[in-house]
């Protein structure tokens, strides 16, 4: 047998160094080398690193339910050929209690590893989601500009919960797999030399579809995820808005392009669906049928003498442990290169740097004299052709009360941003006593406000919780209370039954927009910037409560700097300087009465205004 033996192992030698050459990783990678991919390695070994221990654990676990399973085909090679061979029974009731108390091995085994993977699973998608979502937490506005919101929500939830998946379940599949197939794989050469090398003829075969289909599978699910971002992001900003949709009726045409986005995913996750089971289909058929050619030519022996029964029946048994490892390898991978799809596009959030850099040694910015734009110029990211500042120059003195005027788009609400350091100016310095923006403690530097928008804010939880989600320390109830009188809150809260504790819905959705309003003015009185920057802050109340706010504001600014954008020209006529824009540009500046002296541009809004009134 040494001169055929020699020459067939020469052969198969041969036959799998050359599907090796061919795939090679390098050469793949040579192959592809126009596919951009993210290393995912890092990113899942960085979340592990806590639980090592853990896994330590799991992996034992595997280890012996595996050696376990391999035991059973040392047990039915005896059993055959000693078993089965003598008269007496005490083998067979030896091998009956092997049997026994092996099965009961697996089963506790199987309890131990399942509760080890699950928990692992779920701490891993919690620190995930944990780490994801305050990562987003610190993005600045360049980056808010152009994502949606409900696509970051699907890969919060959505790509995290395929990574739950495969650490749950996948993940041990694959290990046990791996371990029972390097086993079974060693036994079978330790049995013979001569069917393992049939078996191991079609290795190539199936480990070729397993690598060509399985990176197909990974750029379908890639698309499948964001196709599935898609539709969530246009569900997410349709039911914000549904009272909009439904007042014009549009309830069928956004259901259907809401459809479409789902017909869209659902073809991506049908042509995925057929490629992985296409990759299992292979598999399958290759694993059995070398497996049946081995129970062909292994009977042959056994009946020619060159081999025991026992042996064949272990060798079958290994060999099936090797198809079947096989087959779930090349489902395991199809779900891993599923998980890896969504791992990158967690990882193409984690990777986004903020555009606002903060020093290595940060300033604590104080405000005593003045906060100066220095020849500023800005163009939003998505604009950036189109400047929104140009050249402007403006100093805010402290004690001082500045008002900004001007038609739609003037960069009103850009002076805003920028004062808030939302955004850097492309070009120019803003600088707080003479410290530049850009040294100083991002923090400290907008505690140095309090802003009431024109469209307010109001999150899903009490009143209570609204107004003080604006404080920089703690305050006590009696200045609570005050704040919120003189923002008239407790006016419409003593008709509520709860008061303040009442939950006021998504965005406020139980509140008027007066009320709403009144919330945020109430929030930052309570935060007591040194600047209060304000977006006509009394534009959605009624007549009576404007009254009452125009004179809680007068008592609260008269030791406050403020700088206000105003809409209504009439509400601005104590203010110490008024700021005219248009386009970008400062065209007048000067008191109510000095720029109506000038009959200019600033003239011409308040006639407009007035005609329109």
């Amino acid at each position: 047998m040494s001169a055929p033996g020699s020459h067939s192992e020469s052969l198969l030698y041969t036959y799998c160094y050359r599907w090796a050459k061919k795939l090679w990783p390098s050469r793949l990678l040579r192959r592809h080398k126009t596919e951009a991919s993210i290393d995912i390695a890092p990113f899942v070994a960085r979340f592990l690193v806590p639980y090592q221990f853990a896994v330590m654990k799991a992996l034992l676990l595997l280890t012996i339910a595996a050696m376990t399973v391999l035991s059973f085909g040392f047990a039915f090679r005896l059993l055959v050929d000693h078993g089965f061979s003598t008269t007496h029974d005490s083998f067979i009731n030896v091998g009956f209690l092997f049997f026994l108390g092996a099965s009961a091995l697996l089963a506790l085994n199987a309890y131990f590893r399942i509760t080890t993977t699950s928990w692992i699973a779920e701490r891993l998608v919690t620190d995930v989601r944990r780490e994801v979502f305050g990562h987003l937490l610190t993005l600045d506005q360049t980056f808010f500009e152009t994502a949606r919101t409900g696509d970051l929500i699907a890969r919060i939830n959505t790509d995290t919960s395929l990574i739950q998946t495969l650490f749950t379940n996948s993940a041990a599949v694959a290990v046990r797999s791996l371990l029972q197939l390097v086993g079974a794989t060693l036994m079978m050469f330790l049995t013979s030399l001569k069917l393992t090398g049939i078996v191991f003829l079609v290795v190539p075969i199936i480990l070729s579809p397993i690598w060509i289909l399985g990176r197909w599978v990974k750029r379908l699910t890639k698309q499948v995820q964001e196709a599935q971002g898609n539709a969530e992001a246009y569900a997410a900003e349709h039911l914000a808005s549904v009272t909009t949709l439904q007042l014009f009726n549009r309830e069928q045409t956004i259901l259907g392009r809401f459809i479409n986005h789902l017909d869209e995913r659902l073809s991506l996750v049908k042509k995925r669906i057929h490629v992985r089971s296409g990759l299992v289909c292979i598999v399958i058929f290759f694993a059995f049928a070398s497996v049946s050619c081995v129970l062909w030519i292994g009977s042959q022996d056994v009946v020619s003498g060159h081999m025991t029964a026992g042996a064949l029946v272990s060798f079958v048994f290994f060999a099936v442990i090797v198809a079947g490892s096989l087959n779930s390898l090349s489902e395991v991978f199809g779900e891993l290169q599923t998980v890896s799809g969504a791992c990158e596009r967690l990882v193409e959030l984690l990777i986004i740097t903020p555009t606002l850099t903060q020093p290595n040694r940060p300033q604590t910015p104080t405000f005593n004299k003045e906060i100066s734009f220095n020849q500023v110029t800005f163009s939003y990211p998505t604009r950036p052709t189109l400047p929104s500042l140009t050249d402007f120059s403006l100093t805010l003195k402290k004690g001082e009360k500045v008002a900004l005027v001007g038609p739609s788009g003037a960069g009103k609400s850009t002076v805003f941003q920028l004062l808030l350091r939302l955004f850097d100016p492309q070009s120019g310095t803003l600088t707080v006593d003479g410290v530049p923006y850009k040294a100083c403690d991002l923090p400290s530097l907008r505690q140095l406000f309090a802003v009431v928008p024109q469209e307010s804010v109001i999150f899903n939880m009490s009143i209570e919780e609204n107004i003080r989600f604006g404080q920089r320390s703690p305050v006590d109830a009696a200045r609570f209370f005050k704040f919120c009188k003189k923002a008239h809150v407790d006016e419409f809260v003593a008709l509520l039954p709860q008061g303040y504790q009442t939950i006021v819905g998504e965005k406020g959705v139980r509140l008027s927009g007066g009320q709403k309003q009144r919330l945020a003015l109430a929030r930052a009185f309570l935060r007591e910037g040194e600047i209060l920057l304000l977006d006509e802050a009394t534009n959605a109340l009624d007549a009576e409560s404007e009254a009452h706010i125009q004179e809680a504001l007068s008592s609260l600014l008269k030791d406050k700097t403020a700088m206000i954008i105003a809409h209504r020209l009439s509400t601005i006529e104590n203010v110490d300087r008024i700021i005219v824009l248009d386009q970008g540009r400062v065209v007048e500046q000067g008191t109510y009465a000095q720029l109506m002296a000038l009959k200019g541009f600033f003239t011409r809004l308040v006639h407009k205004q007035q005609f329109t009134s």
